[in-house]
């Protein structure tokens, strides 16, 4: 089951309609680019989305990702860099916080005249247990 973001408010910002990705993760609109945020037990991944949907590979991206699991008010900052599959992001161990949404907020640098700010949330969903 997914998290519906869509019924769940945050003072100060509004979030455009979400959609399933080209990669699993969840597509919103920032300004002209539309970016898919993809969760794994590995990391987290942005992909900027061009036409039909494939990925645009920013040689030269960087920027940050501040993160926050649950309600903790507790925030990691992590640098964002260029990934190998056409996308940039961060590789972190995220196998422990299962089930537990994650409050994004990412700035990615060098990917046009302006830097790319926006906040993201979801969770790594925890499909994988045998019962």
């Amino acid at each position: 089951t997914g998290y519906d973001h869509a019924a769940h408010e945050h003072a100060g910002h509004s979030h455009t309609a979400e959609a399933n990705g080209p990669h699993g993760g969840t597509v919103q609109s920032i300004g002209d680019r539309r970016i898919e945020t993809v969760i794994a037990e590995k990391g987290i991944m942005f992909m900027i989305l061009g036409q039909n949907d494939q990925p645009i590979a920013p040689p030269d991206a960087t920027g940050t990702l501040k993160l926050r699991i649950g309600e903790s008010e507790k925030e990691y900052t992590y640098a964002i860099k260029t990934l190998k599959n056409l996308a940039i992001g961060v590789d972190v161990d995220l196998s422990k916080v299962v089930d537990q949404p994650l409050h994004m907020n990412v700035e990615i640098a060098n990917v046009g005249t302006e830097p790319l700010t926006f906040h993201a949330m979801g969770k790594l969903a925890s499909g994988k247990l045998s019962v």
